[in-house]
This record gives C-alpha cells, sequence and structure tokens, in this order.
C-alpha cells in the first residue's frame, strides 16, 4: 500500500512537471528567514494543539450559549 502510494504520487509528478533538469532545480531555495519565521509559529500551534486539544476545546465550549 505504501509502494503504491509512493509511485502514485511519484507518477502524478511526472505527469504535472514532466523531467526536470537538476540545474533548474538549484535556483529555487526551499524557505528564506522571513518565510521560516511565518512558518514557525504554525508548527509551534500545530503540536501544541495536537498535544493539548483542551485548552482550545475548553475555550470554545464556554463561548457557545445555549438556551
Amino acid at each position: 500500500m505504501i509502494l503504491g502510494a509512493g509511485y502514485s504520487l511519484w507518477l502524478c509528478n511526472r505527469i504535472l512537471f514532466g523531467n526536470i533538469k537538476r540545474n533548474s532545480i538549484l535556483v529555487f531555495r526551499d524557505l528564506n528567514r522571513r518565510e521560516f519565521a511565518m512558518f514557525v509559529p504554525f508548527l509551534f500551534l500545530t503540536f501544541f494543539i495536537g498535544l493539548y486539544p483542551d485548552t482550545i476545546l475548553n475555550f470554545l465550549k464556554h463561548s457557545f450559549i445555549f438556551v
């Protein structure tokens, strides 16, 4: 199943982008400092909500008023 998913991603990449030359990949960088600085808070919040969901859920539970 994992090999099938990997093959599907590889095939989709080949169909959408074709053969990518290695020299063209070297021109682009993944993240610069500004993008990394914007990414870190989202990463922290994702892990925090994943590990301690009760903090957010308790806040949301008290915000709803049932009549």
